[in-house]
């Protein structure tokens, strides 16, 4: 999703659009389940609305320098995007193993690049030139809650109804194999968070564990719990020695910017920031 709307930006929609566009997207694009041989969803129907977003748009054409990054499963190795078909970069990144197929990406196949690297500031700090990098990590920031051990083999289809059965009393819980998936998409993140601290001139953490990956109907309340973290979390930076003489031009603004109410409408140089302008 990161690399979606950062494409977006770059192409130069704004906030609202960004927000109105991606919820009428893909609302529905994740329903075409398939037969589960190579992945549990066919693809086509996200694969239709990416390539109805970007069209032929090459990102070496774009307004503002972008890339993105996949991991390449040939080579077993990162793919770090900065020319070429956009929608075809932005479809390479966003293909969860098991969840959709890997795209093939000139003959090779690519998957979702946050199996390596899900947050990738160490990449953007020499991309920015060392400049002033921001990470925005959405991966869950705790480990799972403690499970009964259901022994060494499970049947999936007792599980399936025990679940679904309302007067089953020996209900043993087993993690669904989207959790385990999706956790193992998330590990880079959770694992080697303190790593990529170093390179993150700021790192945010907004808190999201109420919703859920598909909630598009709350993207309003998603889009204010990060506009609440990226604003608490700016304004601290900014208080920081170092960030003042950086960035002298919001340095003059915090102080106003803190006895003012925070806005989804703000369009403060602060507001920019956090959505990668600067």
């Amino acid at each position: 999703m990161g690399a979606m709307i950062g494409a977006m930006w770059t192409m130069g929609w704004d906030w609202r659009k960004i927000v109105d566009q991606v919820c009428a997207g893909c609302a529905q694009p994740f329903n075409d389940l398939t037969f589960p041989f190579i992945a549990f969803k066919a693809g086509k129907r996200f694969s239709a609305v990416v390539r109805k977003f970007f069209g032929d748009l090459q990102i070496e054409d774009l307004w503002i320098p972008y890339f993105c990054i996949s991991a390449n499963l040939n080579r077993s190795e990162l793919k770090i995007h900065t020319r070429g078909s956009l929608a075809k970069a932005v479809l390479a990144t966003t293909r969860a193993p098991g969840v959709f197929p890997p795209v093939v990406y000139e003959g090779e196949l690519h998957i979702d690049g946050g199996v390596i690297n899900n947050v990738p500031v160490d990449i953007m700090k020499t991309f920015c030139n060392q400049g002033i990098t921001i990470g925005v990590d959405v991966s869950p920031p705790h480990e799972l809650s403690p499970v009964r051990d259901y022994g060494d083999e499970v049947s999936g289809w007792q599980a399936f109804w025990k679940r679904l059965n309302p007067f089953s009393k020996k209900h043993i819980y087993t993690p669904s194999i989207l959790l385990v998936m999706i956790r193992t998409l998330e590990f880079s993140g959770v694992s080697y968070k303190s790593l990529r601290l170093k390179c993150a001139d700021l790192y945010m953490h907004p808190d999201l564990l109420k919703f859920k990956r598909t909630d598009f109907h709350l993207a309003d309340d998603i889009l204010s719990a990060g506009y609440d973290c990226m604003r608490k979390n700016i304004l601290h930076w900014l208080e920081q020695p170092d960030a003042r003489a950086r960035r002298p031009d919001l340095a003059e603004r915090s102080s106003a910017l803190r006895t003012r109410e925070g806005s989804l409408h703000d369009s403060s140089p602060v507001a920019a920031i956090a959505v990668g302008r600067d």
